[in-house]
């Protein structure tokens, strides 16, 4: 590419990471510019070394990339969201996926947690722990969240045309969970509030 485009890439990828990881995200844990923070921090991520990364290689990433970004601020479960919406929405942008191979990595995504896809998740396996917020998702409780996702994943692939995601990923879920369900935790946060 030329340096147009590469400036181009550059820009988009700081759009990406702003339209991310916007206020709702991180919900009230805005203090002194946390989210600008991690915006920035995530516009400068070498994704081409990233999309280099076998499985291992990639899940410690994850992890460093996450530990770096957590401040007395910014709770984990926060940041590792942040993170994961962010790779979602530069695996699904066509530009910045196409210009670093990020469909290399696709499978290895995680889900970007919140109350309403855990709430998915827990309907579909009730042995899953309960889900208490991002301020106190630890990494023990995402995995479990992140294993059942990626057997969910599976499950979808493998029923053919009707169900089945754009790859056997746990990051598609997201999509059709989040969007499917959040009126059900809305309603459910609307009745615990009148009684």
């Amino acid at each position: 590419m030329n340096e147009v485009d590469n400036g181009f890439i550059r820009d988009l990828q700081k759009f990406v990471a702003v339209a991310a990881v916007g206020a709702s995200v991180l919900r009230g844990r805005n203090r002194a510019g946390e989210a600008r923070r991690i915006q920035g921090r995530l516009a400068t991520l070498d994704l081409a070394t990233v999309a280099t990364l076998n499985e291992t290689a990639f899940a410690d990433w994850l992890d460093r990339t996450t530990a770096d970004l957590i401040s007395d601020r910014i709770e984990w479960g926060a940041v590792r969201k942040a993170v994961n919406l962010f790779l979602r929405d530069c695996l699904y942008n066509k530009y910045l996926n196409s210009h670093y191979g990020l469909d290399r990595i696709e499978k290895w995504l995680e889900i970007p947690l919140d109350s309403v896809v855990a709430g998915a998740l827990i309907d579909d396996e009730p042995s899953l722990p309960r889900w208490t917020g991002l301020n106190h998702l630890i990494e023990k409780q995402s995995r479990l969240y992140q294993e059942h996702a990626r057997e969910m994943a599976a499950r979808r692939t493998a029923a053919g045309p009707k169900e089945q995601l754009p790859a056997e990923a746990a990051v598609h879920l997201d999509i059709g969970l989040w969007v499917n369900n959040r009126s059900k935790v809305k309603q459910g946060a609307d009745n615990e509030r009148q009684s």
